[in-house]
């Protein structure tokens, strides 16, 4: 008689419970570890620090060149040279390096795909604004550059009686490129991972819209500048250190999110109304003093700072 060797298994009844056993631990870990909204902070961080530098050389770029003419006004530079990008394609050109144009002189963004010549500039907001053909350019750690055409506005002064003339691109920044939920709409349960940010004629970036007030994308104190020390407020949302930082109104010459939402687009990159916060010490610190206030000089001795996330990136 043949002897029959059996090998132990699982029975299909055992194999599938053990499946499901598996699915829920799994689903668990997700739930707790939320990997995505983890990562969201430091790559907000990450698009913030990233614009800001480029603004700032691009800034200094005009000025170096201007102050070169001053000193010999025989050299040759263009007109584009001279100012700081006032069109939506002459902003993406300078921002962005081209990867296929050796050239290029100009960007501070490296990039892997580089649509500054035929890209669609964003004069409206919808969730389906952030299409293949607006995206201006993919940045080598695949987040995705969108552009809007050159904003002005008129914002009143409230500290001048008068009213300030800003003009200011806003890019859109997808800081997950292709990888979901791909959406500029901001719910408490699920932030948005493509957030705005303000980018000024004299190269100053600023956040706004629901990242400013929700910390999951970024947090601030302020350093309050002192005769002898300086010291530092409890970290917060962007949003509340920059009312601290201004005696708990917004600083007037960035105060642009009251102009920028439509209101139709419920939710998408929405900003809260200003509320007072809680009374501190240093409100009347930080606090311009009417004679900085009659002489023009804004700037109270009290700064924004953005905390810095480590890692992540």
């Amino acid at each position: 008689m043949k002897k029959h060797n059996r090998k132990a298994a699982f029975s299909l009844p055992e194999l599938l419970i053990f499946l499901a056993i598996v699915g829920v631990i799994t689903v668990m870990m997700l739930t707790i570890i939320k990997p995505s909204e983890k990562a969201l902070k430091y790559q907000y961080y990450n698009a913030y620090n990233t614009l800001n530098t480029a603004a700032y050389n691009i800034r200094q770029d005009v000025i170096d060149v201007n102050n070169a003419l001053l000193e010999n006004s025989s050299l040759s530079y263009t007109t584009e040279d001279k100012k700081f990008p006032d069109t939506a394609k002459t902003f993406c050109t300078r921002f962005a390096v081209d990867p296929d144009n050796p050239n290029h002189k100009y960007g501070y963004i490296n990039t892997t795909e580089y649509n500054c010549n035929n890209f669609s500039a964003l004069s409206s907001f919808s969730e389906n604004s952030f299409t293949d053909s607006a995206m201006a350019f993919r940045a080598s750690n695949s987040m995705k550059y969108y552009i809007s055409s050159l904003k002005t506005s008129s914002i009143s002064d409230d500290l001048d009686s008068g009213s300030i003339s800003m003009k200011y691109f806003i890019v859109w920044v997808d800081l997950n490129g292709d990888r979901r939920p791909n959406t500029p709409k901001w719910t408490e349960n699920r932030p948005a991972d493509i957030v705005p940010f303000i980018v000024t004629n004299t190269g100053k970036v600023l956040p706004v819209g629901q990242p400013t007030v929700d910390r999951r994308y970024m947090q601030a104190y302020v350093d309050i500048d002192s005769t002898e020390s300086s010291e530092y407020t409890p970290s917060t949302t962007f949003y509340q250190a920059q009312q601290e930082a201004f005696g708990g109104e917004q600083y007037p010459s960035v105060d642009l999110t009251s102009i920028l939402w439509d209101s139709k687009l419920s939710g998408l990159a929405k900003i809260q109304d200003k509320s007072s916060i809680s009374n501190h010490t240093q409100r009347e610190i930080c606090k311009a003093t009417e004679q900085e206030e009659e002489e023009g000089d804004f700037i109270p001795p009290c700064t924004v700072i953005v905390e810095e996330q480590n890692g992540g990136l």
